[in-house]
């Protein structure tokens, strides 16, 4: 009968005529008015600490075990999560209109500066990117000199393509614009998730290396077919 009666109050708002006659006959009316203070003082407590997202203290131990569908969603939660935090920073560090336009650009600039000279096929091999996918974004590094075309020297008919000290320069300051950008943010957040964040990095580590040995075999398999 307690049950019943919260249930309706919470949920329906109200309590039908039924459940408060049987209530008030079991409970008298007022333990049923205790009961009710009693549950807006909870509902007000978890509207607070929802609204302000209050976490445990440092060291505690949460009261309830984790729930089994916590685990079962988590790759749905960082399939969503990962691509969206790279976006976030990627935005919040062009911030200038000689920042590469698009995420490939950056992938083609730090291969480029990485690996020295590469041929288009090459570039786009190690990449994982379809060919047009990648000759797109080298139009816009191309002209607005980030990178060269040339001619190989060795047969005078392949292309090779390269970094040029421009390309080298927005690299590089994209770079340190991301670790500043990431810095700040992080100063931000409470202690307790800066020390979350840091513990994790590991286990992301790996997490990165399982998904490239993952691709490197996905992308192999398809190169055969």
């Amino acid at each position: 009968m307690l049950h019943a009666f919260a249930g309706e109050l919470l949920t329906r708002h109200a309590v039908t005529d039924a459940t408060y006659a049987a209530a008030r006959d079991q409970f008298g009316e007022q333990n049923l008015i205790d009961l009710v203070a009693a549950l807006g003082t909870f509902t007000m407590l978890a509207m607070l600490l929802n609204a302000f997202e209050v976490d445990l203290p440092t060291g505690a131990e949460p009261p309830f075990p984790r729930p089994a569908g916590d685990r079962v969603n988590a790759p749905r939660q960082l399939a969503h999560l990962l691509p969206a935090l790279w976006r976030g920073v990627y935005d919040a560090t062009r911030g200038s209109d000689e920042m590469p336009a698009l995420e490939s650009q950056v992938q083609i600039l730090r291969k480029l500066v990485a690996g020295g000279e590469l041929s288009p096929a090459r570039l786009a091999e190690e990449l994982r990117l379809a060919r047009p996918t990648v000759s797109n974004s080298l139009k816009g590094l191309v002209s607005d000199g980030m990178v060269t075309r040339q001619r190989s020297t060795a047969d005078g008919r392949s292309v090779l393509l390269q970094a040029t000290g421009r390309g080298h320069d927005v690299l590089l300051a994209f770079r340190q614009g991301r670790e500043e950008v990431l810095a700040e943010v992080l100063k931000e957040l409470p202690a307790d998730d800066q020390d979350r964040l840091v513990a994790a990095l590991p286990s992301l580590d790996r997490l990165l290396e399982a998904l490239e040995a993952r691709a490197d075999a996905e992308w192999a398999g398809r190169r055969q077919t």
